[in-house]
């Protein structure tokens, strides 16, 4: 009893409350530490590690599209031990997104609102149905989001307040530096400094705040983001690549990538449109947003500038997923900010809301609970076979020698990674190679070049989405190249003139 009793006083503290809410995210996350790399992991590892090795491109010789604050935290990954530490990296990352998530409940709705948006968090940056497994960009930056809008709202959060102090000033200066953090972190995290901007507006609008309060807020918000975005600019001018390769690398590509996508009919990417759609709701994501929706919006009748500010950051995350062009489940994650936002603001209305906000909430974290029984239960011997990419990695691994090279036929980074082969070429995404090098001419390239790879590995066929049509990579295989294994039905290349003893194929394959 005594034990229940402390648990009961715990749950009457918002400190207590939060952190039996990141006992639950840890719990929930902790099955997943030991599972093999996600492509998404293993790409980002080994582009961190390459980062200082020469090449034209932003981060050396290899190519990704995202920013350097990902980069700096998969580099301080990296040096730490690799893919472990990106896993632990996770669970802070995860830790931090519910404490922020606790604080915005708090700062809204006292007791209820920590608890309410605090679980919420935590349901949803562990539940491995949405890709919350995998340390992603969507997952680093949403405690950046989330701390953002905290401090925003713990400084300026209330209508008409008295004129903003040295520590409000400093609150809101930092809730733009978070804010514009997270957009370091992936481009398209603009969420906090949306919120921002639209409660400035309609709180002046709706006469929340006077126009001099919205204005100072604006401007304190702005000082704080051209923080972070100015020392990366001074970066990619002084010691980077440049301001151009910057602007072409995170924003020209983004372009050229839904232009690519666009362009080619693929059911596999209707697939995943449909599946996303499905995956939205059972994780109780597009529940929560639909709850509230009904039940905030039309009572107030869009007069609370905090349901509008809400609005508008769960519209441009919605934007950010849809714009996506590619609708991978871990976009989802991306959401997360804005749902807390619904559920905080939920927990601050009538019984009636309430009780419609915690039921969404309710199913929100059962989802994750059962998904992540289901998923760990297959990871821990209910399907003992490893995937296909486990498989050939392994192999890979065994055949090659200290100093050997290779490249995924197109992408596939976990399996380098698996294989410990350093990659050869500059791409290890499928999507970069569509977007840039249609025609496989710098493939083509580097594969005839003084530092070919030692193995290449045909994870897809050469002319999968139209590549390689003038036939330039297979002419270079069959001339420079030989197949000395097919290990579950991947071709594996070897550089002619190159030996090495092979080890015999794998008894079973996936």
């Amino acid at each position: 009893m005594s034990a229940l009793r402390r648990l009961a006083r715990g749950l009457r503290n918002p400190i207590g409350i939060v952190g039996l809410a990141i006992g639950l995210t840890l719990a929930l996350r902790v099955p997943f530490l030991d599972e093999m790399p996600f492509r998404d992991e293993a790409g980002l590892l080994i582009v961190a590690s390459h980062w200082h090795d020469g090449g034209d491109n932003l981060y050396g010789t290899l190519f990704v599209d995202r920013p350097p604050l990902l980069l700096l935290l998969y580099q301080a990954g990296h040096s730490l031990g690799g893919l472990e530490a990106i896993r632990v990296l996770g669970l802070v990352a995860a830790s931090v997104a519910v404490a922020a998530a606790g604080w915005i409940g708090h700062t809204l709705a006292g007791r209820r609102g920590t608890a309410w948006a605090a679980v919420a968090a935590a349901g949803l940056v562990a539940n491995p149905m949405i890709g919350a497994a995998s340390v992603n960009a969507e997952l680093l930056g949403a405690p950046l989001t989330l701390l953002s809008v905290a401090l925003l709202l713990a400084a300026a959060g209330q209508p008409v307040q008295r004129p903003i102090g040295w520590r409000r000033t400093t609150q809101v200066v930092l809730a733009g530096t978070a804010g514009a953090a997270a957009l370091l972190v992936k481009q398209n995290l603009l969420d906090a400094l949306v919120f921002g901007a639209a409660l400035a507006l309609t709180a002046a609008l709706t006469g929340w705040w006077p126009w001099g309060q919205a204005r100072t807020v604006l401007l304190l918000g702005t000082l704080g983001a051209l923080v972070p975005i100015g020392l990366t600019a001074l970066w990619a001018a002084t010691d980077g690549p440049g301001l151009l390769r910057l602007w072409e690398t995170l924003y020209a590509f983004r372009v050229d990538a839904s232009q690519t996508i666009a362009s080619v009919e693929s059911p596999a990417n209707d697939a995943r449109r449909l599946s996303l759609g499905l995956l939205a709701v059972e994780s109780g994501i597009a529940v929560v947003v639909a709850v509230g929706s009904m039940t905030l919006w039309r009572p107030l009748r869009g007069q609370d500038p905090l349901v509008l500010a809400t609005a508008a950051m769960v519209g441009w995350e919605v934007v950010g997923v849809v714009g996506g062009g590619s609708y991978w489940p871990h976009y989802l994650v991306g959401v997360m900010p804005g749902v807390v936002l619904v559920v905080a603001a939920t927990a601050m209305r009538g019984a009636r809301v309430r009780r419609a906000g915690f039921a969404a909430l309710s199913f929100t974290v059962a989802s994750s609970v059962l998904s992540t029984g289901a998923q760990a239960g297959t990871a821990q011997g209910l399907d003992l076979r490893p995937d296909k990419t486990h498989v050939v990695g392994t192999w890979l691994g065994a055949a090659s020698v200290a100093g050997d090279s290779g490249t995924v036929l197109y992408g596939n980074a976990d399996l380098l990674l698996t294989a410990r082969l350093t990659p050869a070429t500059d791409q290890l995404w499928s999507l970069p190679t569509r977007a840039l090098d249609p025609r496989l001419v710098s493939l083509n390239q580097q594969l005839n070049g003084p530092q070919a790879p030692t193995w290449v590995i045909e994870w897809h066929p050469l002319d999968t989405w139209g590549l390689d049509p003038d036939r330039l990579v297979m002419a270079t295989l069959s001339l420079r190249y030989r197949v000395v294994a097919t290990v579950c039905d991947v071709p594996i290349y070897l550089h002619r003139g190159v030996h090495r003893s092979l080890p015999a194929p794998p008894p079973e394959c996936p």
